[in-house]
């Protein structure tokens, strides 16, 4: 029987058509059984981990284990290796794209606060040095002169009443000024530095050590989104939360603040709650934070916008109102403990398993849980 040339070549194309698809399916399979997978809650690329995700709206199933952290304190682990410390985080390549973290984190767009009392503010321009900021606001409360300031033009200088010291400064900032001074379309490259006016060793209540600007920035650029000042030298920077809820504390030692000539209110320094927890819970539409939670001492640390937008305006509205009370007041000391639970990245179930895991004790009440490990 003959065939038509026409009919001929179909048949031929046909075949062709038929092993290219035999081909694309192949390619296909293997592609579901690759060894990358990523986190359902995070764009992070996690390598050489698989588990059940879903690609191209397929949801597919693999045999191996969710991620795990070798180690929490040491350099060989990518993802967990700083988090003891809050050293390191890993970094969003979805954000990163083609560029290098550091080209990333030279493209930040960064804002500072300062919460200014007495103290000459002269040493804030070493601590900047090299950086190109978008803004500087700072917040003087205590009727001083705001000294050694040779910042750039767009700096800023607003009076407040001395009340909530630096706590109340930054969620003023927050509810009141951010808006003003991050502009449209840059929420999610920017970052925030919250100083207070006194960087010393004598300022430093907490053992630990301040670390530099281009850190701060580093680390509140990762998934973190938020990076505390002073870096512990004797434990975590992580707390089991039930133990850090239950902090309170009677009264505060004043003679320190006036030997630095801070005003010290005629308030009450107790307030109407009972624990660090009693006060978190007074903030709107919180929800649980994970069993380990971020703790930061000091009140210096950055956040990245994208976070502090996270939480409705409710709870810096709340948190405004509640720091408004007085000069020395109990919620102050509150405020400082919440800030890196309301800023930073909820733990991963893995990470808090790996962190109780390393922990060997936690440190006494006025810590509040902090993990300690004893070598």
């Amino acid at each position: 029987m003959k065939v038509h040339r026409s009919n001929k070549y179909f048949v031929i194309l046909c075949m062709i058509n038929g092993v290219a698809l035999f081909q694309m399916v192949f390619i296909y399979c293997r592609f579901l059984q690759s060894p990358v997978a990523v986190q359902p809650s995070s764009n992070t690329l996690y390598l050489g981990v698989q588990k059940s995700t879903t690609y191209l709206g397929v949801q597919t199933n693999t045999t191996s284990k969710a991620p795990s952290c070798k180690c929490v304190d040491c350099r060989e682990d990518e993802i967990c290796g700083g988090l003891w410390k809050g050293k390191r985080y890993p970094f969003d390549h979805t954000r990163i794209l083609n560029a290098t973290v550091n080209e990333y984190v030279r493209k930040k767009k960064i804002h500072v606060v300062i919460s200014h009392c007495v103290h000459d503010l002269k040493w804030v321009r070493d601590f900047i040095k090299g950086f190109r900021l978008e803004s500087i606001h700072v917040v003087s409360k205590c009727g001083k002169p705001v000294q050694g300031a040779l910042f750039p033009a767009q700096a800023t200088i607003e009076h407040r009443p001395n009340v909530g010291r630096c706590d109340h400064t930054y969620a003023h900032y927050i509810t009141t000024l951010m808006h003003r001074k991050v502009k449209k379309g840059t929420e999610n490259d920017s970052i925030v530095v919250f100083l207070k006016d006194d960087k010393s060793d004598r300022n430093q209540h907490a053992a630990g050590t301040w670390i530099r600007f281009g850190e701060l920035i580093r680390i509140a650029s990762s998934e973190n989104g938020f990076a505390c000042g002073c870096r512990p030298s004797r434990w975590s920077t992580y707390a089991d939360r039930e133990r850090l809820f239950k902090f309170n504390m009677d009264q505060y030692l004043q003679p320190i603040h006036k030997s630095k000539g801070y005003n010290i209110s005629n308030h009450q320094f107790k307030s109407n709650f009972t624990d660090l927890g009693d006060f978190y819970n007074a903030l709107p539409g919180l929800e649980t934070p994970p069993d380990i939670v971020q703790v930061c001492y000091g009140g210096i640390f950055a956040a990245s916008v994208s976070n502090i937008k996270k939480r409705d305006k409710a709870v810096w509205k709340k948190l405004r109102s509640l720091l408004s009370r007085g000069d020395n007041i109990q919620e102050g000391h509150y405020a400082e403990r919440s800030w890196a639970i309301l800023l930073s990245k909820p733990l991963q179930p893995f990470q808090v398993e790996a962190l109780q895991n390393y922990k060997t004790r936690y440190m006494p009440r006025a810590f509040g849980g902090s993990l300690a490990h004893q070598h």
